[in-house]
């Protein structure tokens, strides 16, 4: 099914906490090999790494690839004294491009509010960085049938808010705690279900223009072997990849699937 007009596709990878400079290297060589020189992607791809890698990424990648590189994460303040926090306005000098914003992580480890991440999400727009919110249950929430409240209240403030953001940017990543590094994703109907249901809640809280124009993305064992039947989704606008973005090989093929669901080649004229 192809998407609205307005809607945009977008393929993200997150490498987390891994690799060395090295092994980094390497990755942009196995990458290149597989970008053919006369590519077209009309989605969006984005690769978010840690931050000292983003500016030699950058300068790498932009040279053969559209690829943009993202932060995995950005302080809550603008500047202050707070030790080992980088700023938007760092982010930006540091050449990137998108910025995930609420990771599960983040908010389990850190223990990061809604107030916070919403307050992050101001200040990456702030700096023209393109801010990936994460939402998602835990599997003690959704045995207790809580999934829609749980997704609900993290989205909550962005509501109350709307005014101060430009939501027409923002993507919503629905990333099923449980389905995270587990080898064991949401089925796509599952995830279909959920990523219709906040499109909904945009609707009702934004209008219909804005639901239609947003992008929400499925993260949680996102792999070559599952990505199509997501993307087949009407809903599901492409994928917040985790260990599969740490194989350049993988990571462009789950960008491929993408772009052939999404922006099938029209047949030949007879």
């Amino acid at each position: 099914m192809k998407p609205s007009l307005s809607r945009r596709n977008l393929v993200a990878g997150n490498w987390k906490m891994y690799y060395a400079p090295e092994k980094a290297q390497a990755w942009v060589e196995q990458y290149i090999q597989e970008y053919p020189t006369n590519a077209v992607f009309q989605i969006e791809i984005a690769l978010h790494v840690p931050f000292p890698f983003i500016t030699h990424m950058c300068n790498i990648l932009s040279k053969y690839t559209p690829v943009q590189i993202g932060a995995q994460n950005v302080a809550f303040a603008y500047e202050g004294p707070y030790t080992g926090e980088v700023s938007a306005s760092m982010l930006r000098a540091a050449g990137a491009r998108y910025c995930i914003i609420g990771h599960s992580e983040r908010r389990q480890l850190f223990y990061e509010t809604d107030e916070q991440i919403v307050t992050k999400i101001e200040l990456v727009q702030r700096e023209e960085i393109l801010p990936i919110l994460c939402v998602g249950e835990t599997a003690e929430e959704r045995q207790a049938n809580r999934t829609q409240k749980v997704i609900t209240k993290q989205l909550e403030l962005i509501f109350e808010k709307q005014e101060d953001l430009d939501l027409k940017y923002l993507t919503v990543a629905y990333e099923p705690v449980w389905a995270i590094g587990s080898g064991k994703p949401a089925t796509p109907e599952q995830a279909q279900e959920i990523h219709a249901f906040i499109r909904e809640l945009f609707r009702q809280e934004c209008g219909p223009e804005m639901a239609n124009r947003i992008a929400i993305i499925y993260g949680g064992s996102v792999n070559t072997e599952n990505a199509g039947k997501f993307f087949e989704q009407p809903d599901i606008d492409g994928a917040l990849v985790g260990g599969a973005s740490l194989n350049g090989h993988s990571f462009f093929e789950i960008q491929q699937q993408l772009q052939q669901i999404k922006y099938p080649t029209p047949p030949l004229p007879n």
